[in-house]
């Protein structure tokens, strides 16, 4: 059927955006959303919007992510999943950031994070702390950035993933150094280094 289709596309479209293979990727994701819109499935639509929208982003093609996510935001908020509106809201704050919109990147991310908080999604709120420290360092607003990365590193050790721990763990050694606080930046500098090395993303 049309649906399955749809979903094998965008499963495939999905892994090849996964492995960089953006061409590939944004050919699959087309023709599942026409699929998709075939069968008459908006949901599902709305979802693979979202991944093209990804897609845009990996490619800074920053105009375009926001058609895509701002359409799958519209759908979503329709049908009343406040989840699905907040990841995208989180995509959405990204995108501001790389634009250089932060007071709006801001703005975006903390209505995400309320979403989260409300539904209770601790990781996707973890993630969101995340963006907020990356959000307020970029701004030098040095002691804001440190308490979202401290909490968000707390929520991620608590879960236990440690990838996210690492990217965390360097991140916060980066604002040490800004900041002028060498020994405390090597030390957790060199602790991001253990657990790089520990998932084997450096040899």
């Amino acid at each position: 059927s049309l649906f399955l289709r749809g979903e094998l596309l965008r499963s495939l479209g999905r892994l090849h955006l996964m492995v960089g293979q953006f061409r590939e990727s944004e050919q699959t994701l087309d023709e599942s959303l026409a699929s998709f819109r075939g069968f008459g499935d908006p949901h599902s639509e709305a979802a693979t919007l979202v991944d093209l929208g990804r897609l845009a982003l990996a490619r800074s093609d920053l105009g375009h992510a926001e058609t895509m996510l701002e359409e799958a935001l519209a759908t979503f908020r329709q049908f009343g999943e406040p989840r699905s509106e907040a990841i995208i809201l989180r995509e959405l704050g990204v995108l501001y950031h790389a634009r250089g919109e932060l007071a709006r990147a801001e703005t975006t991310v903390h209505e995400a994070l309320a979403i989260f908080r409300h539904v209770g999604d601790p990781r996707n709120e973890a993630a969101a702390l995340r963006d907020l420290g990356t959000l307020y360092r970029a701004r030098g607003e040095l002691a804001r950035a440190e308490t979202m990365l401290e909490e968000a590193l707390a929520a991620f050790r608590r879960f236990g993933e440690p990838r996210s721990e690492a990217i965390i763990l360097s991140d916060l050694g980066s604002l040490y150094r800004e900041r002028g606080e060498l020994a405390r930046a090597e030390t957790t500098l060199q602790e991001a280094l253990v657990a790089f090395r520990r998932l084997g993303d450096l040899h």
